[in-house]
């Protein structure tokens, strides 16, 4: 059956239909032409935002970024490095390595990168000519991917050498200023304390017998507060020297108790001491450091316990085979501490109240050197407290178990050395003061004394006979005291083997090993006691008669 023919208004009508279809077909497609347009626009402002930013900040930089090529050229590089080369950026790209007066190490470093496949160099330090002016650079390159393209980064770090440097020479000046005010003030102190004693052998009534030992207690105070600025200096540089040997807990806290006996009678108080189970008989360690921990904890609890107990323990709190912790412990029951104040219990010259200062005395010293004393042996120092029951300071330290050193040897005691009969003593010392106070207690001590004012005259009445032993002085006119004694060592006659004591107000570690390094028998820093000085003259006096 054949279709009946569409007449000519109905075909219309169909075409019209189509091309309705069709337009919105192309409307359809238009809105999402357009919004893939708006979308690949937005796209491109974030990447353009994105780049200019990133250049900006490149551009920006205060560092060298650029980048080399695979033929060894500088390709977009900032203006920075430009700038550090005293050239235009122009003048730069497509210039190849070394080709600009950047200096031979930056340009070895550059090239082996180069020849490297490696992905990221390690940082280095570089010197680079800027304007005529060498400074040192931090360099660093890395590949962004695989390729014979690489950046490079480098740090002007010159001002940052420059500041550690001043601040490396700022602590050498801190230190050498200590040093040389500790030579000036213990020289002065030697003459006060010396002349003190002197007049303390004499016959006094009590008043003035009074006022020689107050004499005597202000300048030991002000000498133990000497030594105490010079122990936070090189701890706080750094520079305190730790010694490993082997010592016996035991007996250095035994020792302590006994030192601070007296402190402890004068303030009613009780000290004893506590030792846990299990304790090794011998360890490694710095025994002196250790004890002058204890003595400042210990010290400190008695000038805050009057009338009470203070309690040095020490326990063991972990043992790994030829290792062992111990844990160190003072213990009071005095005023105690605010806890507010605990934080800043071990800044220096800091006390828990200010008044304290004023009341018990003392300049907050003795715990911050503790605090870094122990810090550099490897331990923490702790407290607490509760106000009105007393404080507890504690620290922790690993030892190596001694099995396989031998014991130390106990130093002798006074009574075990020979006294040193009368003998002809020779002064060495410049200082009119300490001239007197040497010859004061020479004489008392049954010696016979002859004087020289520097070490040019101290050779040459060694040389003359009729000595049988020198106290030298180190710092002295014309030829100190070092010099002296090597002089007097090198000498072909039966001078060079007198006994020479040094004393010194040089107090700084390693000063005693450099004078015993001259040939000195002896090291007795001042300021001195005649009991000090009596013992070391027998000790050398001994030690020779037995060479």
């Amino acid at each position: 059956m054949r279709p009946i023919p569409k007449s000519p208004a109905e075909e219309r009508e169909v075409l019209m239909q189509e091309v309705e279809a069709l337009q919105t077909r192309i409307g359809a497609l238009e809105s999402l032409l357009a919004d893939e347009i708006a979308a690949k626009a937005s796209l491109f402002r974030t990447v353009t935002e994105h780049q200019g930013r990133y250049v900006d900040l490149v551009e920006s930089a205060p560092w060298i970024v650029t980048r080399v090529d695979s033929r060894g050229c500088y390709v977009d590089s900032n203006s920075y490095f430009a700038r550090s080369l005293g050239m235009k950026t122009g003048e730069v790209l497509d210039q190849s390595v070394g080709s600009l007066g950047e200096g031979a190490a930056w340009s070895e470093a550059v090239s082996s990168f180069a020849a490297s496949s490696l992905y990221r160099s390690e940082p280095c330090s570089v010197p680079v000519s800027v304007n005529g002016e060498e400074r040192s650079f931090l360099l660093m390159m890395y590949r962004p991917k695989a390729g014979p393209s690489f950046t490079i980064l480098a740090l002007d770090q010159t001002e940052r050498d420059q500041a550690l440097a001043r601040a490396e020479a700022s602590a050498e000046d801190k230190a050498m200023f200590l040093a040389v005010m500790s030579h000036e003030l213990r020289t002065p102190m030697n003459g006060v304390l010396g002349l003190a004693a002197l007049l303390k052998d004499t016959i006094l009534d009590a008043e003035q017998a009074d006022l020689v030992s107050t004499i005597e207690k202000t300048g030991t105070t002000l000498v133990r507060i000497i030594n105490d600025v010079l122990d936070l200096s090189k701890a706080e540089n750094g520079a305190m020297e730790f010694e490993s040997a082997p010592f016996s807990v035991e007996a250095i806290v035994q020792s302590v108790v006994a030192t601070l006996g007296p402190t402890a009678r004068q303030s009613s108080a009780r000290l004893d001491a506590a030792f846990g189970e299990g304790l090794p008989q011998l360890v490694l360690g710095d025994e002196h450091r250790i004890q002058q921990v204890l003595t400042n904890l210990a010290g400190n609890a008695l000038k805050f316990a009057p009338g009470g107990l203070v309690r040095v323990e020490v326990e063991q709190d972990a043992d790994q085979g030829d290792d062992v912790a111990l844990t160190f412990r003072v213990v009071d029951n005095g005023i105690g501490i605010e806890s507010a104040e605990l934080d800043r219990l071990f800044e220096a010259f800091t006390q828990a109240d200010s008044s304290v200062s004023r009341h018990y005395g003392g300049t907050g010293l003795g715990l911050t050197i503790s605090k870094l004393l122990v810090e550099g042996m490897g331990g923490q120092l702790s407290a607490r407290s509760t106000p009105g029951e007393g404080s507890t300071f504690e620290f922790t330290l690993g030892f190596e178990l001694a099995k396989d050193h031998p014991a130390p040897s106990l130093p002798a005691a006074d009574a075990s050395v020979p006294a040193a009969g009368p003998m002809r003593v020779l002064v060495a010392e410049d200082n009119l003061v300490n001239q007197r106070v040497a010859r004061g207690m020479l004489e008392i001590l049954g010696h016979e004394v002859q004087v020289v004012s520097n070490g040019m005259e101290a050779v040459q009445a060694a040389m003359g006979g009729g000595i049988d032993l020198i106290l030298m002085d180190v710092n002295m006119p014309v030829l100190d005291g070092l010099e002296a004694t090597r002089r007097i060592r090198e000498a072909a006659g039966p001078e060079r083997g007198l006994p020479i004591v040094a004393l010194t107000a040089n107090a700084i570690e390693g000063d005693q090993q450099v004078c015993l390094d001259a040939g000195m028998d002896h090291y007795l820093p001042k300021p001195f006691a005649k009991d000090q000085l009596a013992g070391a003259i027998q000790r050398v006096a001994a030690r020779r008669s037995v060479g």
